[in-house]
């Protein structure tokens, strides 16, 4: 199993962008996106990230 890369984050309209950005250049598996208050979705997200 390999090692995640955690991301805790206050979402804003800066973080999207960064997801899309390690999506398209990264391995997203590796990734974990996990957001300090409920709204998740907010600013264009969707469940099609491992957003926690």
């Amino acid at each position: 199993m390999k090692n995640k890369i955690l991301h805790l984050m206050a979402l804003d309209k800066f973080i999207p962008p960064f997801i899309k950005f390690i999506k398209e250049n990264c391995e997203i598996d590796r990734h974990l996106f996990v957001f300090l208050h409920k709204e998740r979705y907010d600013y264009g997200l969707t469940n099609e990230y491992p957003l926690i």
